[in-house]
């Protein structure tokens, strides 16, 4: 098998089970709020969106440290597995709990249990995204046996605790809870027996090695997390009390959304770094093609990423509420450009093209500007808007400072700094501007940007296309081909 079979297969696996797993999490955590007749969707969406974030992340540091230690010793793939996998529960016994402390502090008393359990439902169904990544690169079927057990049971699991929990305070009926029961009892039967055979082999010496190596990948994480929340909640304040509903809501879906976007990165990024970990002389073909991949793929996949999390909201929730909150429309369509920005900063700064990262910034913080004229009052969107493009370039920042613990790069800390002053100036510049002139023009430069941005990386030439058009295939018929050896190895 090809390096590039090899990438597009593993790939192709990681994006579907990343991919359904985050899907359930979203639905889980909607369908729980229906059940129980939650109207205050944005102080749920808020607390979600904290909790989600901050496991993400510390997925990420130790995902990221597992796959370089795994690249470097292959053998000991079975080593470290088990050792991330109880580090990982422990991850969610803290997930649960600061998400218990966020829903007491953002005033959500009278929804406490339905804020617990929600928190608790989207950390479960997590769990076969956050195993699963262990897979890359592996050809250890038995490990992705284990992945599947443990996210069919967390899934099961989320499943029974809705149904009890609509049987207990709606009185859906006793046929519901029973099946409910049913449905744990055979998750349970089917995941424990492969879960409790790597977790009784754990090698503990790893376990304080891979929290130091995954405190400087996480620690990144949670600096954008904490610029991005503190942004979004200035606005709020800002915007007054009225909106702060809608922009925690916003907060919510944008979470969803981002994370399509992300996957298409996700998907092929740890994979890369073992080849170039195997390879050195090889960093910038792959980088190159990395570059081209997501490019291509990131303004579609956040387009259908907005639509989906904006169809559920008016499934569940009617057209009223979405007419009542212009705002969401505004941060949903942040999303695509957003997107854009934090995905293509890993790329960009891992060829040192760190400067067309931070033109790319400023000019979605432009186009920010410009479609908060359009649907809301000056004073609230607008502070939005800029908030929320000051917040990329730290995020996108954050993305810089984890690629230098990985791949040991080095990036200017001016480029950083010309970055922020361009955000500052656009936003300043757009405090000015006619409405009807200034969106105009952001939506047209921004397309234009986004076009030249394609032909410059040689997204457009007959040699890239014919490339990502055996990429495209490879993922397809790999990701089936995984599928198929994980249910005989289950079996």
């Amino acid at each position: 098998m090809t390096a590039l079979a090899r990438v597009a297969r593993n790939a192709g696996w990681l994006l579907v089970n990343n991919g359904f797993a985050r899907l359930v999490g979203l639905l889980t955590s909607v369908l729980l709020a229906r059940t129980l007749g939650v109207v205050d969707f944005g102080t749920l969406a808020t607390v979600l969106s904290y909790a989600n974030t901050m496991i993400g992340f510390s997925d990420l540091g130790i995902t990221a440290y597992t796959i370089r230690e795994v690249a470097a010793q292959p053998e000991r793939a079975e080593k470290w597995f088990p050792a991330g996998l109880l580090l990982m529960g422990l991850l969610l016994l803290l997930a649960f709990t600061a998400a218990l402390g966020g829903g007491w502090s953002l005033g959500a008393r009278d929804s406490l249990v339905l804020v617990v359990l929600v928190c608790l439902g989207m950390a479960l169904s997590r769990m076969g995204s956050l195993i699963g990544a262990y897979t890359q690169g592996m050809e250890h079927m038995e490990v992705l046996a284990i992945s599947e057990g443990a996210y069919r049971f967390a899934l099961l699991a989320c499943v029974s605790i809705a149904l009890a929990l609509g049987w207990r305070l709606q009185g859906v009926g006793w046929s519901y809870l029973i099946a409910g029961l049913v449905f744990l009892c055979v998750g349970f039967r089917m995941a424990v027996p492969r879960l409790l055979k790597p977790v009784r082999s754990v090698d503990w010496a790893l376990i304080p090695r891979m929290i130091q190596g995954a405190v400087p990948y996480a620690c990144s994480g949670y600096l954008a997390m904490i610029y991005m929340n503190v942004g979004v909640l200035f606005c709020a304040h800002w915007a007054g009390s009225a909106q702060a509903g809608y922009f925690g809501s916003a907060l919510g879906l944008m979470v969803a959304a981002r994370t399509l976007p992300g996957l298409a990165l996700q998907a092929a990024f740890p994979t890369m770094t073992r080849q170039v970990a195997e390879d050195a002389s090889n960093i910038e073909e792959w980088n190159s093609r990395a570059q081209r991949l997501i490019l291509i793929l990131l303004l579609p996949v956040s387009v259908v990423g907005i639509v989906f999390s904006r169809e559920i909201v008016l499934l569940v929730y009617g057209k009223s509420y979405m007419d009542a909150a212009p705002v969401v429309a505004v941060l949903l369509a942040i999303c695509v450009f957003a997107g854009l920005v934090n995905a293509s900063g890993y790329v960009f700064t891992s060829v040192n093209r760190i400067f067309v990262a931070v033109k790319i910034s400023a000019l979605a913080l432009v186009l920010q500007c410009g479609l908060s004229y359009l649907w809301t009052p000056r004073w609230g969107a607008l502070g939005a808007a800029w908030a929320l493009g000051i917040a990329d370039v730290f995020t996108w920042l954050s993305c810089m400072v984890s690629l230098r613990f990985m791949l040991n790069l080095r990036f200017p800390i001016k480029a950083v700094a010309r970055g922020l002053a361009a955000a500052l100036l656009m936003g300043a510049a757009a405090w000015f501007l006619k409405p009807h002139l200034f969106w105009v023009g952001a939506i047209l430069a921004a397309l234009c940007v986004y076009g030249a941005a394609l032909v410059a990386a040689g997204v457009l030439s007959d040699e890239d296309r014919r490339i990502f058009g055996r990429m495209v295939r490879e993922v397809s018929g790999g990701s089936r081909d995984a599928s198929r050896a994980s249910r005989s190895a289950s079996g």
